[in-house]
């Protein structure tokens, strides 16, 4: 594993990697191919398909090689064991990408299942993953976290714990889950289900709504009361502009950091464009949206390999362009990741903040919220969580919204 943080794309399986192009002949005729990301901006039939009328694209199982977008920038992919069979979860290794797989608890918080064999998500792991979650139940948002159902949830996961330790192949990586909002709730869960023997990592998740320090509190309970350093340590759902550069500086604590989102998937309607400033954002791509409807978003379009090729983002909005959407997506947040992973491990506290505010506030752009402040506070409650623990570094904030009030 690299040394520092690494972004992991996540999803039940990716779409940009396996898609089937239908063309429709005459007489009712169809010609299939079946093609990756970037056969749709090389392959001559595939470009001669955009210029006839009635094709569809339909998704198909895996299909991977490793010379995809998937192979050549990612080094791990992370997939659900709740939608994955043993069979399926191998197409990580033709890619030459190793599998991070989920236990699939989150299907009992969202209401998806109501019940995920423990017995059944171990065998997928011992099939196809180089690394596996344990099988947590997480909590309901700022409702299960203060009430006896927390402690509960901890010791069904304990339980689960007990199989997969009993039952992991040799060489299989499992990582244990904690969840809380508060530090003394962050430390009864790890508490409790730790086996520090057993576990090759740990895995936290954003467990409030409202409070935006949540994950930062369970890091730091990591590293100052448990003692994590070298172990993996994994942020579950973590890819936005603003949280990049907080999760690079984080690497400086723990080498072995990694997250994952599945927001970069061209089906939900949005890509992420990293533009000449070295700044990642959102785009929205969906009709309604004004940004692409008047050009302006566009003014800076992406500066990442996929659209160097490509020649303008604004052909994404072509029929059928999902899947290099989706990799211009990853590739997108893999340049920002690599840009401020390369920042904190050279420069000093002083020197990175600046960059923040160079890189999120470049001219012309419409301000909705100081994004420079808020990622510079995300920072300072970081560095006091680390230094004197959760709580001192919630005096802090309260603090500087007293002074900021006052003033």
């Amino acid at each position: 594993m690299k040394m520092g943080y690494t972004w992991i794309p996540s999803g039940a399986t990716p779409a940009f990697l396996q898609w089937h192009l239908w063309i429709r002949e005459g007489r009712g005729r169809r010609i299939e191919y079946r093609l990756d990301a970037g056969s749709l901006i090389h392959d001559p039939i595939v470009q001669a398909a955009r210029l006839k009328e009635g094709y569809t694209l339909r998704r198909i199982g895996p299909y991977f090689h490793r010379d995809t977008i998937l192979g050549k920038h990612c080094e791990w992919w992370m997939a659900s064991a709740h939608h994955l069979n043993a069979g399926e979860g191998r197409f990580a290794a033709d890619a030459g990408v190793k599998m991070l797989c989920d236990s699939g608890g989150w299907q009992i918080k969202s209401g998806a299942s109501d019940y995920v064999d423990p017995h059944k998500v171990i065998e997928v792991y011992n099939a196809c993953a180089d690394a596996g979650m344990a099988l947590d139940y997480p909590p309901r948002r700022d409702v299960d976290t203060t009430s006896e159902v927390f402690r509960i949830l901890a010791k069904i996961q304990k339980g689960h714990n007990g199989i997969f330790l009993a039952k992991r192949r040799e060489g299989l990586e499992l990582i244990n889950v904690a969840h809380g909002v508060t530090g003394d709730q962050w430390r009864s869960w790890i508490e409790y289900v730790n086996a520090p023997a057993a576990f090759q990592g740990w895995a936290i998740s954003e467990d409030s709504n409202i409070d935006p320090h949540c994950m930062l509190r369970g890091a730091a309970v990591l590293y100052r009361d448990f003692g994590v350093r070298e172990q993996r340590v994994h942020l579950f759902g973590i890819s936005g502009p603003l949280q990049i550069p907080v999760a690079a500086w984080l690497g400086r604590y723990f080498p072995n950091l990694t997250s994952d989102s599945s927001s970069w998937q061209g089906g939900r309607f949005a890509s992420y464009l990293y533009n000449s400033h070295g700044a990642l954002r959102t785009l929205k791509i969906g009709r309604k949206d004004p940004e692409v409807a008047d050009g302006d978003a566009l003014n800076d379009y992406c500066q990442c390999e996929f659209c160097s090729v490509l020649g303008n983002f604004g052909a994404y909005r072509a029929p059928g362009a999902y899947p290099a959407l989706s990799a211009h997506s990853v590739i997108a947040i893999q340049s920002s990741v690599a840009l401020w992973n390369d920042l904190a491990t050279k420069v000093g506290r002083a020197e990175y903040e600046r960059e923040i505010r160079d890189r999120f506030s470049y001219p012309g752009r419409k301000r909705k919220m100081d994004r420079p402040a808020k990622i510079i506070r995300q920072l300072d409650y970081l560095e006091e969580a680390m230094a004197k623990g959760p709580e001192a570094a919630d005096r802090l904030m309260a603090r500087s919204r007293g002074l900021k009030g006052a003033a």
